[in-house]
């Protein structure tokens, strides 16, 4: 999913679903430390965000915690001078951004309407001067978190899915032993 940052392109969405402690979040974490790793090696313009919806479960919280991480120092109350420096940031440094929401299916009604929506009309527009935009990561429990959206936004939302099955017993046996052994080596 991710191999056309190597071209130097924006991908698409991507929305992860799965039951809760299915390894969705760690599975993303580990392939986006990955891709900086590459990024770096490679001096691919990407910066990788993270935000837990569960804590920050508003559009403007959410903006507020990616403004900072980059460090954009704005402290107004106005949204659309959020998405405006986001994109001023994107332009200037020539970063994409891969954001990833943990969790948000806890982010309601309008707020998750107008967050996605306006991610991709602003990463349209930076997209279309300088090839940068906003790949979002959404990891949620819902299997129909797609469905709430309204549709305006579902059709802005092109995005690929990945759904994780729960483990069997087998699986998280192995799983089990593999961390007991790592947890319980001299090196740990």
């Amino acid at each position: 999913h991710f191999s056309v940052l190597l071209k130097h392109q924006v991908p698409n969405s991507l929305t992860v679903y799965g039951k809760a402690g299915s390894g969705k979040t760690t599975n993303v974490m580990s392939t986006l430390n990955q891709i900086k790793e590459i990024s770096e090696k490679k001096k691919l313009k990407i910066q990788i965000l993270y935000v837990n919806c569960k804590t920050l479960n508003t559009e403007f919280r959410i903006l507020v915690d990616i403004t900072n991480k980059l460090g954009i120092l704005y402290q107004g109350c106005f949204l659309n001078v959020y998405y405006e420096n986001l994109q001023t940031y994107m332009k200037s440094t020539g970063k994409s951004i891969i954001l990833v929401l943990d969790e948000v299916d806890s982010v309601k009604g309008k707020d998750i309407n107008n967050l996605i929506y306006n991610l991709y009309e602003t990463s349209m527009q930076t997209f279309n001067i300088n090839k940068t935009g906003v790949c979002v990561v959404s990891i949620t429990n819902r299997l129909n978190f797609l469905d709430s959206l309204e549709p305006k936004t579902r059709s802005r939302f092109m995005d690929d899915t990945l759904i994780f099955e729960p483990y069997n017993a087998i699986e998280l046996k192995n799983l089990l032993t593999q961390r007991a052994e790592v947890g319980f080596s001299s090196d740990a």
